[in-house]
């Protein structure tokens, strides 16, 4: 399905310019305009879940250009597993020499998404990016995902999320259909086919008819057996 669809991981940050020093400094880069969403655990700093997300950004977008965004998923299937939330420089390193990437070609990439010699302070192109891009799709909550420019509003866990991405095909890849036979998904397409539907409208049709000429032939009937008792009264 990867030549079907088309997957772009993307950033959510928050912006607080007009926090304090300390906190910009501790939970966010370029001066407070990206701060980090939702960190649970005091021992990780916002800024540092920045730094891994850009990391995360920049070495999907390396792997793409070589034609290997499978390695992307490797990588965070790893990281996220052996680290949990304490994603450091040193973590990542060793996800990238578990994917088999170079991890100062990462590096050099993040430092280059910044227009300045200093993260703190320089505003940085990626994420200027995905905050325009979180403002156009209008997503209001977090973690979130958006198939064909519309934020998706069901349960997110695996199988839910797959069927909304295949629902999204005007004719489902070969993987969407072996998909949903395995699970036992009924295909809202599957129904009544127009050959059986045009089929089904004929022979109530021609049931109709029949019911009207049966029913004529017993008026008729009726009519002339009548008309003959009142002739026989008659000639009486």
């Amino acid at each position: 399905m990867d030549s079907d669809a088309e997957f772009t991981p993307r950033i959510v940050t928050w912006a607080c310019t007009g926090c304090d020093s300390e906190l910009k400094k501790k939970e966010c880069v370029s001066n407070g305009k990206y701060c980090a969403m939702n960190h649970k655990s005091n021992y990780v700093l916002g800024k540092d879940i920045i730094m891994e997300d850009l990391r995360e950004k920049c070495l999907f977008s390396l792997l793409k250009e070589d034609k290997q965004q499978s390695k992307w998923w490797d990588y965070m299937t790893y990281v996220h597993k052996m680290c949990y939330e304490e994603v450091n420089e040193e973590c990542s390193k060793l996800g990238h020499k578990q994917i088999g990437r170079d991890y100062q070609k990462t590096v050099d990439c993040v430092t280059n998404s910044f227009e300045g010699s200093n993260p703190s302070k320089d505003d940085n192109k990626i994420l200027r990016t995905e905050a325009e891009a979180w403002k156009q799709y209008g997503t209001a909550y977090w973690p979130s995902i958006v198939i064909n420019d519309r934020t998706y509003r069901g349960d997110l866990v695996p199988d839910s999320v797959f069927n909304a991405i295949c629902a999204g095909f005007n004719e489902e890849p070969s993987t969407c259909v072996k998909f949903k036979q395995q699970n036992g998904i009924a295909d809202e397409n599957e129904g009544v086919t127009g050959n059986v539907l045009i089929g089904v409208v004929v022979l109530l049709i021609v049931l109709n008819l029949l019911m009207i000429l049966a029913y004529r032939r017993c008026t008729n009937k009726e009519m002339k057996s009548d008309m003959q008792l009142q002739v026989n009264s008659a000639v009486s």
